[in-house]
């Protein structure tokens, strides 16, 4: 029997990055082709016959409407094929959905504006003289806004998970940037906490065991950090503070005056044989509460011991057990708020879009200017009413978790 050889296989490197390679060209053959496309309707826009409709015959208007018509498809093809191979390239990249959100709601609302502002009752007049082409060309912005926040709401919506699901898994900030405790190994806490933000700093897995036994904040069961002080910080005042009830030499009361030892110990150095009183076995003194006091150095200013805490590994362990408590609710808390005052959210919208409706207005030099109807753009559908108060919704909830996370891990708050 013939054996043959195995063979190889290629490795999933090698496939993600041909993968990506091919996605990189299509991206690039979908940008060229619709820069070609949008040359072409906007030559057609300046050179062509569109402004002149009227004049045109039955034949002209056929041919340059179903022109228009197979190049706006074309066009809305490649936008689609250059934002979903964009997707696939930069979906870790953050700004990327939302930079496609604002350009929706630009296009979706700003088109009207900028159409009724430069020319009032323009779209009126292309319906009137039955301007198909233009009014196509007037329609599609509202059409590339659909196509770029399907990407746009599915790219946010996934950086807003990666947000809660790096908060639930508390991942910790390397150790080497510590200051304060950065080579200091993970050991068993002295005893966990109900919930692991109300963990106090004995209860972390980075307080020493061998410090803990004589530290005072321990034994009075607070936290480092309110005290500003800690064995990472200021080792030496905390070994301090208890040093009287762990360091008391035992006497005998049989002082040799030529040695400075006592009787027991000069006698066992002399002899081969131990004798004398043997060492007992280390144990905890018994300490009031009354007699423990943390240590404050008023020489220090209260900037520095605030500084050392952001330094610190414990105050950071903390930190990262509140992030991971709060994120997953910031996350949530939005949503729901604006589910509930969703009536109140969207007639505050409605007015706040009048109010920029009467300011134009009253701004514009044109002698028979109107109202640009942003207002009325809102409450011409419910689909576009729900999609642009969905996306300012995942806009704050992300700002409240990039506000969040700053507050947390750059104030240290």
């Amino acid at each position: 029997m013939r054996i043959q050889p195995r063979r190889e296989r290629v490795s999933t490197a090698r496939l993600e990055q041909t993968f990506f390679d091919w996605m990189k060209k299509l991206m690039q053959l979908a940008a060229v082709g619709l820069v070609v496309l949008a040359g072409y309707l906007v030559w057609g826009i300046v050179s062509g016959g569109l402004g002149s409709w009227d004049t045109l015959g039955a034949d002209a208007q056929a041919r340059i409407g179903a022109n228009v018509q197979q190049t706006l498809f074309y066009f809305n093809l490649t936008l689609g094929v250059l934002l979903l191979t964009s997707a696939v390239i930069y979906y870790d990249e953050e700004s990327l959905g939302y930079i496609l959100v604002v350009a929706a709601l630009g296009l979706y609302f700003g088109t009207p504006f900028l159409v009724e502002s430069m020319s009032a009752g323009q779209v009126e007049a292309w319906q009137q003289s039955r301007n198909v082409p233009m009014l196509a060309l007037y329609h599609e912005a509202r059409v590339a806004a659909l196509i770029l926040i399907v990407p746009g709401v599915a790219l946010s919506l996934y950086d807003i998970v990666q947000r809660a699901l790096m908060a639930g898994r508390g991942e910790r900030a390397p150790r080497t940037a510590m200051k304060y405790g950065g080579a200091t190994e993970e050991i068993a806490p002295a005893g966990n906490a109900l919930i692991g933000v109300m963990a106090t700093c004995w209860q972390l897995p980075f307080c020493r065991e061998a410090l803990r036994v004589r530290c005072p904040i321990y034994h009075l069961k607070r936290r480092c950090w309110r005290e500003r002080v800690g064995c990472m910080c200021d080792e030496v005042s905390i070994r301090e503070s208890l040093s009287r009830f762990f360091d008391k030499p035992e006497k005998t009361g049989n002082l040799d005056f030529a040695t400075g030892l006592d009787a027991g110990q000069a006698a066992a150095e002399g002899s081969s044989v131990r004798t004398g009183k043997q060492p007992e076995i280390a144990r905890m003194p018994e300490i009031r509460r009354d007699q423990i006091r943390i240590p404050n150095d008023t020489r220090i200013p209260m900037s520095v011991k605030r500084q050392r805490c952001r330094e610190c590994i414990i105050y950071n362990e903390h930190q990262r057990l509140k992030y991971q408590f709060l994120g997953p609710i910031v996350t949530l808390i939005v949503p729901a708020l604006a589910a509930l005052k969703f009536e109140y959210l969207m007639d505050t919208l409605k007015h706040a879009l009048s109010s920029v409706d009467q300011a134009m207005a009253r701004l514009s030099f044109d002698p028979q200017v109107r109202e640009v109807g942003l207002a009325s753009a809102t409450s011409s559908s419910d689909v576009a009413n729900i999609i642009m108060i969905a996306c300012l919704v995942i806009m704050a909830t992300t700002m409240a978790l990039r506000a969040l996370e700053y507050a947390i891990f750059t104030l240290k708050l």
